[in-house]
């Protein structure tokens, strides 16, 4: 009878320290969902005062919350960059790194660089202390508005996809 009350015990602090940790995740989710949706863009119309196009992107997670992420930005009154990218990993890391990536992608382009410089000068500043060995797939363009000339590249990521007039056609 001593060593069932000792098991018995025993079982309910395993299951107490299971149900503190499993609290602790769910906090732990809830939180980079917090962080995840404050930081990507939102509020329509995405440009009010602009009447030539309108824009809208949203993210619904599959899953759990992580480092998807997409951004836009009128860089001035003629250009429009676009990026749609994913964090590696889950949860709070994949978050923050998402915000360090989406804040490096946009102040670079902000400054007039081009696509690919845009991406080379944020690896080169996402390598450096990447104690976590966290990486991103990214594809960003920037779109002339007054031409309709798009220029973009790709680091790994799916290329998106074009939708006109009906037909659907991978923008490679």
């Amino acid at each position: 009878v001593h060593q069932m009350e000792c098991d018995v015990n025993r079982n309910i602090k395993q299951i107490t320290q299971m149900t503190q940790e499993k609290q602790r995740l769910a906090t732990e989710l809830d939180l980079a969902t917090k962080i995840q949706r404050g930081v990507l863009p939102k509020g329509y119309p995405a440009f009010p005062d602009c009447k030539s196009f309108d824009l809208f992107a949203s993210m619904d997670p599959a899953k759990e919350v992580g480092g998807d992420l997409y951004d836009y930005h009128l860089l001035d009154d003629d250009h429009l960059m676009i990026t749609v990218g994913d964090v590696s990993g889950k949860g709070v890391p994949a978050a923050l790194f998402m915000m360090i990536v989406k804040t490096l992608l946009a102040t670079h382009a902000k400054s007039g660089l081009p696509p690919a410089q845009i991406f080379q000068t944020t690896n080169s500043q996402l390598c450096k202390n990447n104690v976590m060995d966290m990486f991103v797939t990214c594809w960003l363009g920037i779109l002339t508005l007054s031409s309709g000339e798009l220029c973009y590249v790709n680091a790994g990521h799916p290329f998106p996809v074009l939708l006109r007039e009906g037909n659907a056609s991978f923008i490679d």
